[in-house]
């Protein structure tokens, strides 16, 4: 972002997490909805952990990216979290596939506007031995943003996400800055372990290690899932560097779990 000729770089949050949006509900369970595709993509975040780990009820993970104009994924971060997947899901087959789809009027989005944009767009459910991923590639800002600070990514519902990818072009490739690509790898990576239900949010912890005073985030500091990756330290730090990865903790929990 660019104001007055300055490059303008604040406190960045890399991961954004709505605590009221990242509650997992215990009623009814995920099995209930096995056969109500809309009902179970409702669902708080957290609520598909189980699912999205084993293998047992779904066999093949589709994950589908509808993507605003200019704003596809690198095709680095795109091969970045499928391996992140495949290392700590049971999935015999993972798809991605891109929905072309428009931006809206506005000079934001809020989570009401991105939760309308995927009711709208979102064309793949549940079906069969098929769970389903939808991933919203924004082209603009969330509408939350503070002066000090600035939201890269959003898990919203039970297999939603979304990624402002205009504000991680404004923040990625300059001095001190990471590269694009690794950027996006880390938001969304981030992004895909709390649907999955770290920190304690549908996969419970097997030793605390949930820093409760920043949401359902680490408490170790070199995890994926630290929030310390929301400040321009952690900018820094990624430049010419990378992913960081997930914290044995976090790992033992998705295992415990079903997962890898």
């Amino acid at each position: 972002m660019t104001i007055l000729g300055f490059r303008f770089t604040p406190f960045l949050v890399l991961i954004f997490s709505l605590l009221g949006l990242l509650s997992c509900k215990n009623d009814p369970s995920p099995d209930d909805l096995i056969g109500s595709p809309q009902e179970y993509a409702n669902e708080g975040v957290g609520f598909a952990a189980e699912h999205l780990l084993a293998d047992e009820e779904f066999s093949h993970l589709k994950v589908e990216f509808l993507v605003m104009p200019g704003m596809d994924l690198s095709s680095t971060a795109e091969n970045y979290v499928l391996n992140f997947l495949n290392d700590r899901i049971y999935k015999s087959q993972i798809t991605f596939l891109n929905t072309q789809i428009p931006s809206r009027g506005g000079s934001s989005y809020s989570v009401n506007d991105i939760d309308g944009i995927e009711n709208d767009f979102r064309s793949q459910y549940n079906s069969g031995d098929t769970l389903t991923v939808s991933v919203v590639l924004a082209d603009k800002p969330y509408s939350e943003n503070s002066g000090n600070g600035q939201v890269l990514g959003i898990a919203y519902r039970s297999t939603s996400l979304v990624l402002f990818q205009e504000t991680i072009e404004e923040n990625t490739g300059g001095i001190l800055e990471p590269s694009r690509s690794l950027l996006e790898s880390t938001v969304l990576a981030h992004e895909f372990g709390h649907i999955l239900g770290l920190v304690n949010n549908g996969v419970p912890m097997q030793e605390p290690h949930q820093d409760s005073d920043h949401g359902k985030h680490c408490d170790v500091e070199d995890c994926l899932m630290y929030y310390t990756v929301e400040t321009t330290q952690s900018l820094s730090n990624l430049a010419g560097g990378s992913v960081p990865e997930l914290d044995p903790q976090c790992v033992a929990d998705l295992r415990a779990k079903g997962g890898k």
